[in-house]
């Protein structure tokens, strides 16, 4: 089980939940696809600083949410991490695995390319970055904010 954060961990994931939420009903009536998009995926659960409790992640708090996205991606470098996520989504959100894409690799890398390979004009997206430190790069943000389609860029650091 992957532990990390605080009482703030359970709080940012409360208003990125309410946020999810907000968003796709304020955006229900347009004809573009809304995606979802977790730079930092982990494992979809953990603990916060080694508690017995399990907490769900903003993996599931997606999946869960009462309305769906039209396309989940789940980015995860670490590529025992990644296998759980593929894992979880094949076993408990299988009506879903159609929506999702899990990437194992480094954010920035994937970003950019995701990025220069959309077709913004009938694509918008939720970002979703949650870093443990600075792998975020100044200019994989520069990439996300060119496409001009990311209509909510979530930034919090635990």
């Amino acid at each position: 089980m992957h532990s990390f954060g605080g009482n703030w961990t359970t709080e940012k994931l409360s208003i990125l939940s309410s946020y999810l939420s907000f968003y796709l009903t304020a955006l229900k009536n347009q004809t573009f696809n809304k995606i979802y998009i977790d730079a930092f995926a982990v494992t979809g659960k953990f603990t916060v600083d080694k508690a017995q409790e399990e907490i769900e992640g903003s993996v599931r708090l997606a999946l869960n949410s009462e309305k769906k996205f039209d396309k989940y991606i789940f980015i995860e470098k670490k590529k025992s991490f990644a296998e759980e996520l593929s894992r979880i989504v094949d076993t408990e959100y299988y009506e879903l695995k159609d929506r999702v894409d899990i990437v194992n690799d480094d954010c920035n890398t994937a970003l950019t390319d995701f990025c220069k390979n959309t077709n913004w004009k009938s694509n918008r997206a939720i970002l979703f970055l949650d870093p443990y430190a600075t792998e975020v790069e100044w200019e994989t943000l520069k990439t996300v904010s060119d496409t001009k389609a990311f209509d909510g860029l979530v930034f919090i650091s635990i």
